[in-house]
C-alpha cells in the first residue's frame, strides 16, 4: 500500500483548479453587481418601471450557486479516479492503493480550494461592508448608529467568517477523502479487471 506523490499532486491540482474556476464564476458576477448598486437594482428588477423582480436571472444565479456547492463532491470523486489512472501508469494499482490515494487527492484538492475560496470571501468582506454602510447609512434608511457599525458587529462578522472557514476546511477534508476514495476505489477495480 503506497501513495505515488506525482499522481497525487496532479489529481489534487486538477480538482483545485476546477473548483477555483467554479468559485470565481459564482463570486465575480455578484461582486460586479455589488460594486454597481444601480446595476444591481436593474438586474434584480427593483428599479424604476420594473415592479417585480427578474425571477429568471435570480434563479440563474441561485442555480449557479447550487452547482458550485455540488460540483466539489463530484470533482473529489474525479480526483480519486485521476489518481488511480495515473498511479496505474507508473505501476499496477491495487484496490487499497486506489482508495488511499484517491482519499488523499480528494482531500488535498478540497482543502486547497476551500482555503483559497475563503481567502477570496475575506477579501470581498470590506466591499460588502462598504455597500452595507452606503445602503443603510443614509438618513432615508434610518441611518446607522453614530460612528457606523458597532465594533461588536464587525468582530462577530470576522470571527464568524473564520469559524465558518475552519468548519468548511474540516468538512471539506472529510467529504473530499470520502468521495476521492470512492472514485479511486472504483477506478482501481476497473483497472485491475482490465489488467
Amino acid at each position: 500500500m503506497n501513495i505515488k506523490t506525482r499522481p497525487l499532486f496532479i489529481a489534487a491540482g486538477i480538482s483545485f483548479g476546477v473548483q477555483l474556476i467554479f468559485t470565481l464564476l459564482s463570486t465575480l458576477p455578484m461582486l460586479f453587481l455589488q460594486l454597481n448598486p444601480a446595476m444591481l437594482e436593474k438586474f434584480l428588477g427593483f428599479g424604476d418601471g420594473m415592479p417585480e423582480p427578474n425571477g429568471a436571472l435570480i434563479g440563474g444565479f441561485m442555480g449557479l450557486g447550487v452547482l458550485a456547492c455540488l460540483c466539489p463532491f463530484v470533482l473529489d470523486g474525479i480526483a480519486g479516479a485521476v489518481y488511480a489512472v495515473l498511479h496505474n501508469r507508473i505501476e499496477a494499482i491495487e484496490l487499497q492503493d486506489g482508495i488511499l490515494g484517491g482519499a488523499a487527492s480528494g482531500a488535498l484538492g478540497r482543502i486547497t480550494a476551500t482555503v483559497v475560496s475563503t481567502g477570496i470571501s475575506l477579501l470581498m468582506m470590506p466591499l460588502m461592508m462598504n455597500q452595507m454602510m452606503s445602503e443603510f447609512g443614509s438618513p432615508a434608511a434610518g441611518g446607522l448608529p453614530p460612528g457606523g457599525f458597532p465594533a461588536e458587529v464587525m468582530a462577530t462578522m470576522v470571527v464568524g467568517s473564520f469559524v465558518s472557514a475552519i468548519f468548511g476546511i474540516i468538512v471539506g477534508a472529510i467529504s473530499g477523502a470520502v468521495m476521492g476514495s470512492i472514485g479511486g476505489g472504483i477506478t482501481a477495480v476497473i483497472l485491475e479487471q482490465k489488467g
